[in-house]
């Protein structure tokens, strides 16, 4: 279980441990929750507190208090609470927005959310998805979530042709991304490995720079550069190994 998603829903780390462990244990008092994560009784009792508040986690008074999780779909009401709330603002935020005068067609990420940009920004576009010089990296770099996203993308009827650098990580994810579906998948030789991937769909063209410490993301919107990759793309494709 990647502890991060839940992390990102707005749960603490004590919070995410503890409520994990009331899943798999079931009803249990906050000492039996402090041994089985070995956490602190004392930050036990601030993360059940919060749990409850956010009716993830319900309890019964007997001699002392057993608590047990909510079902586990009660996640989903925080992404609405969530999603409620930017609604809310919405409206002002666009009313304060400036249309920028000249079309801003380059835009520069950094770090693993940046990564994630691009590959929301793909899911939006809707478009076949081609991908040059994939290292393999992904699952490595952005956990679960980027299995999550392919799986999306494969429902949604997401195409993606994709050319991996010939590693044994680059080897092991395309036959992971074939078995997902709606994915074709060929390979670079070895002397010709490359840390950075060329993505195009749309009318759009990213390059990412795969790093464990620092990962760099570009979007370039122009249809102009998307064809000239788009053609150097189809190019390598012919000449690739399956």
């Amino acid at each position: 279980m990647d502890e991060k998603i839940l992390q990102e829903l707005g749960l603490g780390k004590v919070e995410t441990r503890t409520y994990l462990a009331l899943l798999k244990i079931g009803s249990c008092s906050a000492g039996g929750i402090a041994k089985a994560t070995g956490i602190h009784r004392r930050n036990i009792y601030d993360a059940l507190n919060k749990l409850t508040g956010r009716a993830l986690v319900g309890f019964v008074e007997k001699e002392k208090k057993y608590y047990a999780a909510a079902d586990p779909k009660k996640l989903f009401d925080i992404l609405k609470e969530k999603e409620g709330m930017l609604k809310s603002i919405l409206p002002e935020l666009s009313e304060s927005y400036i249309h920028p005068k000249v079309r801003q067609s380059v835009f520069v990420y950094e770090g693993r959310e940046g990564l994630k940009t691009i590959f929301n920004d793909i899911f939006r576009e809707g478009k076949e998805w081609l991908a040059l010089g994939s290292t393999g990296l992904g699952k490595k770099i952005l956990g679960e979530w980027i299995d999550q996203f392919e799986k999306r993308r494969a429902k949604a009827g997401i195409r993606l042709k994709v050319i991996f650098n010939d590693t044994p990580e680059g080897r092991k994810r395309g036959e992971e991304l074939v078995k997902i579906g709606r994915t074709k998948a060929k390979y670079f030789p070895r002397t010709y490995f490359m840390p950075i991937s060329t993505y195009v769909y749309g009318n759009k063209a990213s390059l990412l720079l795969w790093s464990e410490i620092s990962p760099i993301s570009i979007i370039i919107d122009s249809r102009e550069f998307s064809q000239a990759f788009r053609n150097y793309f189809n190019l390598i494709w012919k000449i690739a190994a399956n």
